[in-house]
């Protein structure tokens, strides 16, 4: 039996309900009305991950083993993860694309429940200096500018999808924050990915317990929302994981879709969402490969459950789903305006990104 982490990343966001009432609607934060529904003999609870009331950060340990495994170093090859902090309240994560100026995060960070923008204003935290201690230091902020969100995007989070938004920067972010490209392949299902996010922590056992902190780990894409759900209809761009803990009773693909499914994860390094890792990174060979989206907890009607408690709160046995980047990488293209900065993110890291790390090495 594999061991799990014993204080895990946490990445998970709010799913947003169509069916809520235009009086209820938030118009300056996202609609925090949860999903739930009936599949057959399941029901669910869904989530979309951000938050609009951020704890402090716990306080860094050195090099601790947990360190060593989860938290980024700041001014590393995780600077271009951004803490998004929109409209004054709402915490959200995102990436920062080739081009410098845009950063790739989740629609519903920036609409109300319908899917219309709700964005005035915001800021983009970039953690590209680092202390004498490298898993602590300090953020730089780029104003936001513009928001753009994708057309498809409805506020259906767990099937519909299309949970994808461009912020545009009112400068250009510093040289010292990485840039990624997008991933293009479509053979995510079965690969590991690193994520990474700023949202609540805590453990597998207890679920998101603990202050937003900046984490990174991994987990594996298993299923598209097509598979998942099994309705011919929903989308195969939202990519499927789970919560693991090396035991079968824990193992939600394993528990509701039987014996090929069974994979009781990546022991210390796995990790879930959480709310505030909404729009975080999730990379395959360093690049782009998904967005985090929203949480999803399951249960038989007879109350029979992978997950290890009765909330929907990022405890082993819960799902999420990840907006699938190379599903959209032809939007995403079209919808940066600088074309000249296309084949160096698209093929690999870019060029300020290069530039940041030969000048880090040389500082070394």
């Amino acid at each position: 039996m594999r061991r799990t982490s014993s204080s895990a990343l946490l990445v998970a966001a709010w799913a947003l309900g169509t069916a809520a009432s235009a009086a209820t609607v938030a118009t300056t934060t996202p609609a925090e009305s949860p999903l739930s529904g009936t599949n057959g003999e399941l029901t669910w609870q869904a989530r979309g991950l951000y938050t609009t009331t951020a704890t402090p950060t716990p306080a860094a340990d050195g090099a601790s083993a947990y360190n060593l495994r989860h938290r980024p170093e700041f001014g590393g090859d995780m600077s271009g993860v951004a803490r998004l902090i929109i409209n004054g309240g709402t915490l959200c994560s995102g990436a920062l694309l080739g081009s410098g100026r845009h950063v790739l995060t989740a629609a519903h960070c920036v609409t109300d429940a319908f899917g219309q923008s709700t964005f005035a204003s915001g800021t983009a935290q970039f953690p590209v200096t680092a202390n004498a201690n490298p898993y602590t230091g300090s953020f730089a902020g780029v104003a936001m500018q513009s928001v753009t969100v994708h057309p498809g995007w409805t506020g259906n989070i767990t099937s519909v999808g299309n949970d994808l938004a461009i912020i545009t920067l009112a400068a250009v972010a510093p040289a010292s924050a990485d840039r990624y490209a997008l991933y293009t392949a479509s053979d995510e299902i079965g690969q590991v990915g690193t994520k990474s996010g700023f949202g609540l922590t805590g453990t597998g056992a207890t679920g998101d317990t603990l202050g937003n902190d900046w984490r990174r780990g991994q987990n594996t894409y298993e299923m598209t929302a097509l598979d998942f759900w099994g309705d011919g209809e929903s989308n195969p761009n939202i990519l499927m994981y789970d919560f693991d803990n090396g035991t079968a009773g824990n193992d939600g693909f394993g528990f509701f879709f039987g014996a090929p499914f069974q994979n009781t994860g990546l022991g210390l390094n796995e990790v879930m969402s959480a709310p505030g890792d909404s729009g975080g990174p999730t990379f395959i060979n360093g690049q782009l490969a998904g967005i985090t989206s929203f949480g999803l907890r399951i249960a038989f009607n007879t109350g029979q459950s992978s997950d290890t408690d009765t909330f929907l709160n990022s405890t082993y046995g819960e799902f999420a789903g990840d907006t699938r980047v190379s599903g959209y990488s032809g939007w995403i293209m079209a919808t940066i305006p600088e074309p000249g900065t296309w084949a160096l993110w698209l093929a690999g890291l870019p060029l300020l990104g290069a530039i940041a790390r030969r000048r880090r090495a040389r500082a070394a």
